[in-house]
């Protein structure tokens, strides 16, 4: 199954600002764990980047690069493939694994809503109005049932965790077409 893991602020949907996240809610980085661990992780080059320990521990990672310099530079880690793009990170991420899930960036979460990707998302709303420069693509919640799985509040962050999985009719249309 591939999923998509993401914390949204509401109602900007701002991701990220300056290379980080915008908030700091320890109780959604518990989420992220318990949710990825022993899965793969698909994400952008920039993503790889700000992630404060590489890789996370107990995951193996798919990073996407246009740049071919980022295969051979970085250094050599056994739970790190590089990619050329998101179909090419996908299959290869299937291959080892029935679960994996994208982490970001904006650029990887749009293609993957775009070209329907996706069964299930996980987000994170934090209902507070953020200073972004990478935002969360919209998305028709019609296309998406919801299911909430919990909230909270630290410091000046309150949040709800929700999980969308995508509309049966939604996938029967889909595959008839195709």
């Amino acid at each position: 199954m591939l999923s998509l893991i993401a914390a949204v602020s509401e109602p900007t949907y701002a991701i990220g600002y300056q290379g980080d996240l915008p908030w700091h809610i320890p109780e959604d980085l518990k989420h992220f764990k318990r949710l990825t661990k022993n899965t793969n992780l698909i994400m952008g080059r920039n993503t790889w980047e700000s992630l404060p320990k590489k890789p996370l521990p107990h995951r193996t990672h798919f990073v996407i690069t246009r740049n071919r310099r980022h295969y051979i530079k970085t250094e050599n880690h056994a739970h790190v493939f590089w990619c050329k793009d998101l179909n090419h990170a996908v299959r290869m991420a299937r291959f080892r694994s029935a679960n994996a899930f994208i982490i970001g960036g904006a650029d990887i979460y749009n293609q993957a809503l775009t070209d329907d990707l996706v069964d299930t998302m996980y987000i994170t709303w934090v209902n507070q109005v953020v200073t972004g420069d990478r935002f969360f693509p919209r998305f028709d919640k019609s296309k998406w049932d919801e299911l909430f799985l919990g909230q909270g509040q630290h410091e000046k962050w309150s949040y709800r965790f929700m999980h969308y999985r995508r509309n049966k009719d939604v996938i029967s249309l889909s595959s008839q077409t195709t």
